[in-house]
């Protein structure tokens, strides 16, 4: 056997074993892909009737996992669907060619965001519901009697890199800025991801972090430590793709305006239309 050969044996098998350590068994069976710009986690259907995808978009990994298993065990049970893809990545990556094949099923967006990929992007999605008006808060390691410069002396500012997340990224630089408070590139942290830099804010590895209210590792966190930064008018919305079933989408609507979802994406029940 030649070296050349032998190389490319010993990386395949590396390979393999790095890829193994990514699954585990659960039920529903769970499984977590990533790269640097796609990831995604998957669930099996509970008592599955057909072979069928449903593949879901959302801006961000916040809550992915439940939201599959609400889809495999709840929403889509003893559907035609066999599995559930759950996939996140920034928005700026989101693409034209990605809705006009309509290779997600249920996508969670805005109509100004949709609109600037596909100007009529209606005739491929309609929207299913909406979320109500949220707030940004700026969570502390300490008391916040008030946001000024010298609050941050020497202090560090947690930030998502994704530059299109109004709550992480865009609404927190700009209330900074419009409170004259200027930070120099080592003040800042950037995470890739929420959890991750809710996860650094709670060890206490960054000073401040923005954050909306609802997320579970700050759920006991003194409200004495946080401040508003703005009210947004909506987080978003869902959007079905038209070659979903509509029955499909009455499931879901039903499901998410009620009062199980309180919490999920949003501090109170969605608003929007009445249910099917």
């Amino acid at each position: 056997m030649s070296l050349k050969i032998k190389s490319w044996l010993i990386i395949l098998s590396l390979f393999l074993g790095l890829t193994s350590v990514y699954v585990y068994i659960a039920v529903p069976q769970i499984t977590k892909e990533q790269s640097n710009t796609f990831s995604q986690v998957n669930c099996t259907v509970t008592e599955s009737q057909g072979n069928k995808r449903f593949s879901i978009y959302i801006p961000t990994d916040w809550n992915a996992q439940p939201l599959a298993n609400i889809f495999c065990d709840t929403l889509l049970k003893t559907s035609d669907y066999r599995d559930v893809v759950v996939s996140w990545k920034p928005r700026e990556q989101l693409s034209a060619d990605e809705l006009l094949a309509q290779e997600f099923d249920l996508v969670m967006s805005r109509h100004r965001e949709l609109n600037g990929l596909v100007p009529d992007y209606s005739t491929l999605y309609h929207e299913l519901l909406s979320y109500p008006q949220y707030p940004i808060y700026l969570y502390a390691q300490m008391t916040l009697d008030s946001v000024t410069q010298s609050l941050f002396y020497k202090r560090t500012v947690g930030l998502l890199r994704d530059k299109k997340s109004q709550s992480g990224h865009l609404i927190p630089l700009l209330a900074l800025k419009q409170r004259q408070i200027a930070l120099p590139a080592e003040q800042l942290r950037w995470f890739d991801n929420r959890e991750q830099m809710i996860r650094a804010f709670s060890n206490r590895e960054v000073d401040f972090i923005p954050a909306l209210g609802i997320e579970t590792g700050l759920a006991n966190w003194p409200t004495t430590q946080r401040a508003l930064l703005k009210t947004m008018p909506s987080l978003g919305s869902w959007f079905l793709a038209t070659t979903v079933e509509s029955s499909i989408g009455c499931v879901i609507q039903r499901y998410f305006v009620s009062q199980e979802t309180r919490g999920l994406f949003a501090s109170s029940a969605i608003d929007g239309g009445e249910p099917c």
